[in-house]
């Protein structure tokens, strides 16, 4: 294959990764209905998988009204607990901000929400395996928690309401979670 034609291809192939993302992000940009749920459908996976998606609920008519806080507490085998702080933005610097926005955006999107609760055992599993640092006292449960807590409507001069806590999941850690 000559050098000509391998940069042809290679041209070809960039072309279509920019239409393709030109696609997803124009899709994504304009309201939602039935014909863009259409045109959207082929290349969801893609958007999703490359984390071109992007949601623009803080924006909309109807902004989120608390503020949430999520972390995990880990029991070790001698019985000691862990307290692991799930990415927090006031908490990082800048460029930690750019780094670990999509985790915030995960968790908060994603693991708290009660329709999505089959990724919660995955969650549990992964922080069960990036907190095995001593493999004579593993992790043996991991519970999720979460701290909500409202935000105080200016308008209506409504006082800020206490902070709600619960521990949403529990999990039982096996030891093939921790290969």
């Amino acid at each position: 294959m000559t050098h000509s034609k391998l940069q042809q291809i290679q041209q070809c192939f960039l072309s279509l990764f920019i239409v393709i993302n030109l696609c997803i992000i124009i899709l994504w940009s304009i309201p939602s209905c039935t014909l863009t749920e259409f045109l959207f459908a082929p290349i969801k996976n893609i958007s999703q998988f490359s984390g071109l998606w992007q949601n623009f609920a803080m924006f909309s008519p109807n902004p989120r009204n608390v503020n949430l806080n999520y972390v995990a507490l880990i029991t070790y085998a001698d019985g000691s607990v862990k307290l692991w702080q799930f990415p927090r933005m006031e908490h990082l610097n800048i460029i930690d901000k750019m780094i670990k926005e999509r985790y915030r955006k995960f968790i908060n999107d994603h693991v708290s929400n009660e329709s999505e609760k089959m990724i919660w055992p995955d969650v549990a599993r992964h922080l069960a395996y990036i907190n095995n640092s001593n493999p004579n006292n593993p992790p043996k449960v991991i519970s999720l928690r979460s701290f909500i807590s409202e935000i105080p409507d200016l308008e209506t001069n409504n006082k800020r309401k206490e902070t709600e806590s619960y521990t949403f999941f529990v999990y039982k850690v096996m030891p093939e979670d921790l290969k």
